[in-house]
């Protein structure tokens, strides 16, 4: 043959394509096709002798690229394979020296598995008995090469041996990874690759059996009979039909598997009886997202995962050079009769869904149960902490919607559902506008059904985020774990951000609501912030104009002017003080408004005249050297006894002095019917 650039070849094979477990499986599956071809399938026998290096490594990783936990086993450093196939014989060794030989294309061979030796180890020998074609026993030996022969140092003789066979010797990894230390690990991981070789009706599985160099050993057969730790409980067939009406037949072997690594349940497609590519099954049913369980005839629980093994004419053909993928439909062109599309008819998906389908009726695993809780939880969430979703329950996809999910995840798929709702409403009423007369009554019930319940989730949303705050401000209010009250400062931010105006603080960043419905909507708000030139630096707790002054003019003079003072929950020690009164910094604060002392944050003269009303709140709680202060102000009781009020005419001043929990309850009751709407009514 013609020179091959067999270290070109190797650079030229794509990082991801293989894993270390790639070669080993290639000579596995080799040493298969050398016993079948033989003709001795029940007396084959194949053997994988672990060596291990001399001294224990520091870090390594595995093929996901995973440290490996502390093991007392030394790395893997060469494997040997031994088969009593039908050896090397002048036809094999012919097809080994052409390049992508098409020799053993009916069993899914391709003439590329050899570069995956020489990819992961140093060393690559071959040792064989063969029968020439006058039933002569001849011995060949030869070397993997990596230059521009692939058989390189080759030998053949005559040979006393009467059997034939061949040995693979791998030395030498040369990967960063690592295999599994442990043999039961590597036993499994093979096995899993392999697995449809021994469960294909009516084909017996050679003896397949790893040996560590210290005498443990594992026959992978025993995995399906005597272990009894892979069960197969459900083969079916099922079709696909393309376009053009062709019909593509495939089959699916579903397996119990009781020793799962990663606790994933899968879907296995398959090319000639290996593994190519894998998929989860919750991608499709998001119940299989955790493991299953029963109990064994001694009563103990077994935990279990489910591998759907899937094969058909279709994979095999289209199965790709390395055997790590499929060539697939393209997805964002599946819906066009291109030329590529009439190639390959399918998504890989399509295939995965049809075995999901099948795999999802199998009564045994107790999806129901899995799923009747996931919605007992999702109504339960919905019931007791987001009743504003309560009209998109009807739209929830159950099949689809995800297991064992968190309150946030609850919250942002519920979101997600509201959020296309609305877009779908949105296109609707579009279409209704440009076609108005066209659209049936039944169309417009839909759609105006759609904006109520919008408008609903909105309102029921808003409700529960108040609520939310006054359970939030009774919590403030009352001694904390320290036996200490929070300080002014968290309690004003919890109504206002401080050092912030309306200009720089979100709609939603405020509570004021919960002093006075009114003050929602005021245009202008100060926050702790000073606004009086002058020296004293006085600052007003909270200043709030019904429009923003930087664009009044003489004829809004007489806008009202709101001004709030908090103290400290139990603080009672401003009594003595009249620069620490209340109420007197209120009327102090309103005095030098009148008096045209106040300059807006942009330099424009705040505009008063002596009709512009205020507003006065003063929030604080009482004891008796309070209610003494109050009294010398002269304000009026509230029936409640929970706050005081009065109109001081000099000032022009409307002003209400209200306990915290005065500020609570009347806040509760004000929203206290929509709480209950939502079924929110009761407290922290």
């Amino acid at each position: 043959m013609a020179d091959v650039n067999i270290q070109g070849i190797l650079n030229n094979i794509p990082p991801k394509s293989s894993t270390i477990y790639t070669p080993l499986i290639e000579a596995i599956v080799n040493s298969i096709h050398a016993i079948e071809e033989k003709g001795n399938l029940s007396e084959g026998e194949i053997l994988i002798k672990i060596k291990r290096k001399d001294t224990q490594s520091g870090m390594n990783f595995d093929e996901n690229g995973k440290v490996f936990a502390d093991s007392s086993k030394k790395d893997i450093k060469s494997f040997e394979i031994i088969d009593n196939g039908i050896g090397f014989n002048e036809k094999n060794l012919e097809s080994f020296n052409t390049l992508y030989s098409g020799y053993k294309a009916e069993k899914g061979g391709k003439g590329f598995g050899r570069f995956m030796y020489i990819k992961y180890f140093d060393s690559v020998r071959v040792r064989s008995t063969f029968q020439d074609d006058d039933q002569k026993y001849n011995l060949l030996t030869f070397d993997f090469g990596r230059a521009k022969e692939f058989v390189e140092n080759k030998s053949v003789s005559v040979t006393s041996e009467t059997t034939t066979g061949t040995q693979l010797f791998l030395d030498n990894i040369n990967a960063k990874t690592q295999y599994d230390k442990t043999i039961a690990t590597l036993a499994r991981k093979i096995m899993e690759n392999i697995l449809f070789y021994f469960i294909v009706d009516g084909w017996t599985c050679p003896k397949i059996t790893l040996k560590d160099e210290d005498g443990e050993q594992i026959t992978l057969n025993e995995y399906t009979s005597h272990f009894n730790e892979i069960q197969l409980i459900k083969t079916e067939d099922f079709s696909l039909t393309d376009t053009s009406g062709n019909n593509y037949n495939f089959c699916t072997k579903i397996v119990k598997i009781y020793y799962p690594n990663n606790k994933s349940s899968k879907i296995s497609l398959c090319a000639h009886n290996r593994e190519v590519t894998t998929k989860p099954i919750s991608d499709y049913i998001p119940e299989f997202i955790e493991e299953f369980s029963e109990k064994d005839e001694k009563g103990q629980k077994r935990n279990y995962i489910i591998r759907a093994y899937v094969e058909g004419d279709y994979l095999n053909k289209h199965v790709n050079l390395e055997r790590n993928s499929f060539n697939f439909s393209d997805k964002n062109h599946k819906d066009h009769s291109d030329e590529l599309n009439n190639i390959y008819p399918f998504l890989e998906e399509d295939i995965e869904k049809e075995v999901a389908k099948i795999v999802g009726k199998i009564d045994e695993l107790g999806l129901e149960t899995r799923q009747n809780r996931k919605k007992a939880e999702m109504i339960k969430y919905i019931a007791d902490e987001a009743p504003y979703y309560l009209d998109f329950q009807d739209d929830i996809n159950w099949s689809e919607l995800p297991y064992r999910t968190s309150k946030k995840e609850k919250d942002t798929y519920l979101n997600k559902l509201r959020f296309q709702k609305e877009e779908d409403t949105k296109i609707l009423l579009e279409k209704t506008i440009e076609n108005f007369g066209g659209i049936s009554h039944e169309r417009i019930d839909e759609i105006t059904q759609n904006i109520t319940i919008l408008q609903k989730n909105n309102l029921a949303h808003y409700v529960l985020i108040r609520k939310m705050t006054l359970d939030l401000l009774k919590k403030f209010i009352e001694k904390g774990e320290d036996g200490n009250f929070q300080k002014e400062e968290v309690l004003h931010s919890l109504i206002f951000p401080t050092k912030q105006t309306s200009d720089n603080a979100k709609y939603s960043e405020h509570n004021l609501w919960i002093l006075d419905e009114r003050l929602s909507f005021e245009k202008y708000i100060t926050s702790d912030k000073p606004m009086i030139s002058g020296t004293n630096g006085d600052r007003i707790d909270l200043a709030i104009f019904d429009k923003n002054f930087a664009f009044r003019t003489n004829s809004d003079a007489t806008t009202p002017v709101t001004i709030v003072e908090f103290k400290k929950p139990m603080r009672t020690d401003f009594t003595g003080s009249k620069q620490e009164d209340p109420i007197e910094q209120i009327m102090r604060y309103v005095e030098k408004i009148q008096k045209g002392n106040i300059k807006l944050e942009n330099g424009r003269n705040l505009l008063v005249s002596d009709n512009t009303p205020f507003y006065g709140y003063a929030v604080f709680d009482f004891d008796e050297n309070v209610k003494q202060m109050i009294k010398r102000h002269d304000l009026k009781p509230f029936p409640d006894g929970l706050g005081y009020f009065r109109y001081h005419e000099g000032f022009n001043l409307y002003i209400e002095v209200l306990s915290w929990d005065k500020v609570l309850k009347d806040a509760q009751q004000r929203n206290k019917v929509f709480f209950h709407k939502l079924n929110i009514s009761n407290e922290l």
